[in-house]
């Protein structure tokens, strides 16, 4: 339960200021936290330089056999998730080969979840992120 309202008011206060498109490294780095620590994990996997930095500052640690990834193209995801990582991207059309979309929706995030990879994925997702997500 306190995971959840954590959850909640990391998503709400990522709201405010969200530009069109995608969102910033900052509001991807602060809901990353929230799905990797609703996973049990402090470990995630990135080869984006500002996304890296951003996950350092809010307590993550950017392992390159973590075992929930980011990635920002579709080979990349779909080498993490045949190797069973937890998948997370910030484009809707890379849903295919993810596990979770993160995504900016009319100024606030907005978690989409792909039930089939999230079966085949070695990790749990957390029930807050569950319960927020809406899955495609």
């Amino acid at each position: 339960m306190k995971l959840k309202r954590i959850a909640l008011i990391l998503l709400c206060s990522c709201g405010m200021g969200l530009h069109a498109g995608a969102l910033s490294p900052e509001q991807t780095a602060k809901i990353m936290k929230v799905i990797a620590t609703g996973c049990g994990e402090i470990q995630v996997n990135c080869k984006d330089a500002a996304l890296k930095a951003a996950l350092s500052a809010v307590g993550l640690s950017v392992e390159e056999g973590a075992p929930i990834a980011w990635c920002s193209n579709l080979p990349d995801a779909r080498a993490n998730l045949a190797k069973g990582r937890l998948v997370v991207v910030g484009h809707p059309d890379l849903l295919s080969a993810a596990c979770i979309v993160v995504e900016e929706d009319g100024g606030r995030p907005k978690i989409l979840l792909n039930s089939t990879n999230l079966r085949a994925c070695k990790l749990k997702l957390g029930d807050a992120i569950m319960k927020i997500g809406t899955i495609r």
